[in-house]
C-alpha cells in the first residue's frame, strides 16, 4: 500500500484530469441553437416551457413510448433492441426482468472489466470502470440503483486519505445492495470504511463524541429536517461511538472506545449501539415517507403528492424495508405513465454520456470520463453530503454550454461508431438517418418543424444523398440538443 495523501489528490500518483471535451468543429450559434431552439441561456427556459406545454397537452403514451420510459428510468438510454423487446414482453414483464438483475446474465461484462485491467484505487479509473459498467452493463436496474444510493448516501474520495480502496469499496457494497433491505443498507454504510471518514465516524468515542454522522443519518438519509431533536443528535452519536477504519481499510468495533452508558433516542431509552440506531430510525413514521420521496423523485417526478407515496409506504411496511418492493410499487404505478412523468426529469451528465454512448455503441474515453465534471456531475466527489441537488440545476449557463460542448466532441469524434450503428439497421441516406436517430433518441415524438429544422440543416451539410460522417454527426448533435432528449 502506498503512502502518498490523497486528501486532495485524485490518488497515488494520478495524472491530472484531462481537459474537458472541446468540439472538433466550431461552435457555431447555428450548432448551439439546435433542432430544439434552447441553448446557453435560453437552455433551461425552453425545457421548462417544453415540459409545461406536455403536461398541459396531456400526451398519451403509445406501447413502444412506454417501454422507452420505463428503460430510461430504469437504467439509461436505451437501443433500439432493447425498447422493441421490452415493447414485444410487456411492461409487467420487462419491470420484473429489470427489477430481479440477479437472473440476467452479464458475465461479458465481467470480462471486459477485468480486461481493462484498471487500477480501482486512482479515482479517474474507477470513474471509466463505473462507467463502463454503465454503459455495457445488462442490468441497468442495478446501476441506476448504485447510482441513486451514491448521491443519497453520500461520501467523496476527498477524505479517503491513505486507503485508497475505500471508494471502490463502497462502490461495491452500493452495487451489492442496492436492490436489497434497507436495514442492511443503513447498517452497512454506517460502518463503511469511507464513510467513517467522509463523516468523521473515526473522531466518534466515548470521550470526544462526534455529532457529524448521526446528524446526516436523520436529516438527510432517512428521516428529513424536523422529525429530531439536538438531544438525539448529541444521544445517537454516542450510540455509534467505537468504529474506526485502520490503514489497510479493514473497519473494525473498538469496546474500550464506545459509550455503554444509557441514552434517550427518539423518545426510547436503553444501551444503544449501531444496529439499535438503525432499528429506531426505521420505525420512525418520518423515514417510510422520506425514503419514498427520495426514491419517486429520482425516478417519476418531484415533489409527489401523499396518494402518489401511498403504495410506496405501504410497501416499505409491508415488506419490512424491501427495496426492491419500493421500487416495485414505483414502477408499477398508474402515475409513472402519466404525461407529468413522460420526460418530467432532466437528465443528470451521467445519464447524458451513458445513454448517449449506450444507444449507439459509442466508446468512452477518459476525455469523456472527465466531461461529466465540467457538466456538474463528478463521480465520487459530490459537491456536499447533500450530494447533487439535480433537476434544474443541471441547467445552469454554464452546465448547458458543458452538454453542448459533450454533444458536439462526441457527435464529431464518434462518426466511425455511429457510421457502423446507422448501417447495422439498414440505413443508407440521411433522412433514413434522421428518422432512424429521432426513433431511437425521443420515441418518434419531435415535432415536426423542429423535424423540419434537422432535416434542413444536414441536407445542407451533407454534399449528396448517401452517408456521410459529418452529417450523421450534426444530425446527432442537433437531436440530442432537442428538449425531448435532454429531458429523461
Amino acid at each position: 500500500m502506498q503512502e502518498t495523501d490523497t486528501s486532495d489528490s485524485l490518488g497515488p500518483s494520478a495524472e491530472p484530469p484531462p481537459e474537458a471535451p472541446q468540439a472538433s468543429r466550431p461552435l457555431s450559434r447555428r450548432h448551439l441553437i439546435g433542432a430544439g431552439g434552447v441553448a446557453g441561456l435560453g437552455g433551461a427556459i425552453g425545457l421548462g416551457y417544453w415540459l409545461r406545454e406536455q403536461q398541459r397537452t396531456g400526451l398519451a403514451l403509445d406501447a413502444s413510448q412506454q417501454a422507452g420510459h420505463l428503460l430510461r428510468r430504469a437504467g439509461f438510454a436505451p437501443t433500439a433492441a432493447e425498447v422493441s423487446a421490452a415493447a414485444k414482453a410487456g411492461l409487467g414483464a420487462t419491470t420484473d426482468r429489470l427489477l430481479h438483475p440477479e437472473r440476467v446474465d452479464d458475465s461479458s461484462l465481467d470480462q471486459k472489466l477485468t480486461g481493462m485491467a484498471l487500477d480501482l484505487t486512482l479515482v479517474p479509473q474507477l470513474r471509466e470502470w463505473w462507467l463502463t459498467r454503465m454503459t455495457l452493463s445488462k442490468r441497468p436496474l442495478l446501476e441506476k440503483m448504485t447510482l441513486f444510493w451514491h448521491g443519497l448516501l453520500t461520501s467523496s474520495f476527498r477524505k479517503q486519505g491513505k486507503t485508497y480502496s475505500l471508494m471502490a469499496t463502497q462502490n461495491k457494497f452500493l452495487r451489492d445492495h442496492a436492490l436489497g433491505n434497507l436495514r442492511d443498507m443503513l447498517v452497512g454504510i454506517t460502518k463503511d470504511g469511507m464513510m467513517l471518514k467522509w463523516l468523521d465516524g473515526v473522531a466518534n468515542n466515548r470521550i470526544h463524541p462526534n455529532e457529524n454522522y448521526a446528524r446526516e443519518l436523520m436529516e438527510l438519509f432517512t428521516m428529513g429536517v424536523g422529525n429530531y431533536t439536538e438531544t438525539d443528535v448529541r444521544e445517537g452519536a454516542r450510540a455509534l461511538t467505537g468504529w474506526f477504519v485502520d490503514a489497510s481499510g479493514t473497519v473494525s468495533f473498538r469496546p474500550r472506545a464506545f459509550d455503554s452508558g444509557s441514552k434517550t433516542f427518539l423518545g426510547r431509552t436503553g444501551n444503544f449501539g449501531l444496529e439499535d440506531v438503525i432499528d429506531i430510525i426505521l420505525a420512525h413514521p418520518a423515514t417510510p415517507k422520506h425514503t419514498a420521496t427520495k426514491l419517486w423523485e429520482f425516478f417519476v417526478y418531484p415533489g409527489p403528492s401523499d396518494a402518489d407515496l401511498r403504495p410506496v409506504i405501504d410497501a416499505y411496511h409491508s415488506s419490512k424495508y424491501d427495496i426492491r418492493a419500493m421500487v416495485a410499487a414505483i414502477f408499477n404505478s398508474p402515475a409513472f405513465y402519466t404525461p407529468k412523468a413522460y420526460r418530467g426529469l432532466v437528465k443528470s451528465p451521467t445519464e447524458l454520456i451513458v445513454g448517449l454512448n449506450r444507444q449507439f455503441g459509442l466508446a468512452l474515453s477518459p476525455r469523456l470520463v472527465a466531461a461529466g465534471e465540467t457538466m456538474g456531475q463528478a463521480l465520487l466527489d459530490p459537491p456536499n453530503v447533500a450530494g447533487w441537488p439535480g433537476g434544474p440545476d443541471w441547467l445552469s449557463t454554464g452546465g448547458w454550454m458543458a452538454r453542448m460542448r459533450f454533444l458536439l466532441y462526441q457527435s464529431a469524434a464518434q462518426q466511425t461508431a455511429l457510421l457502423a450503428d446507422l448501417r447495422s439497421h439498414g440505413v443508407s441516406d440521411h433522412n433514413a438517418a434522421i428518422d432512424h436517430m429521432v426513433s431511437v433518441m425521443v420515441d418518434g415524438s419531435l415535432t415536426p418543424a423542429a423535424l423540419q429544422s434537422i432535416r434542413e440543416h444536414v441536407t445542407s451539410q451533407a454534399g449528396g444523398s448517401g452517408l456521410s460522417g459529418a452529417a450523421v454527426a450534426d444530425a446527432l448533435f442537433l437531436v440530442a440538443s432537442t428538449p425531448e432528449y435532454q429531458l429523461a
